[in-house]
């Protein structure tokens, strides 16, 4: 987010040019990867990767459970957030001044 506020500013426009410029190659080399990785999950019939189950067995009493760790984890992670965020609100202040 801070970095979308910092190339709307005045002098960004060669540098968006330029990512304009590589963007094809950009998202080309992910989309290839993402690509490559379905491939090989879709093949492996151990992985199972991210079933959606019928609704009658959704465990619901987990619920709690899974809410509390990312809490934790939230918790955790103040410092890093605080800081994003006041670099968030610096980047908006220095692209908006007059």
């Amino acid at each position: 987010m801070g970095m979308a506020l910092v190339s709307l500013s005045k002098h960004a426009f060669p540098r968006f040019q330029r990512l304009l410029r590589l963007s094809p190659i950009l998202i080309g080399l992910a989309l290839l990867s993402y690509l490559l990785w379905r491939n090989f999950v879709s093949s492996d019939a151990y992985l199972h990767e991210a079933t959606l189950l019928p609704f009658e067995q959704w465990q619901y009493q987990n619920i709690p459970a899974i809410l509390s760790s990312f809490w934790a984890n939230a918790v955790k992670k103040a410092g890093y957030f605080g800081l994003m965020g006041i670099l968030v609100v610096l980047a908006g202040m220095k692209s908006f001044r007059p």
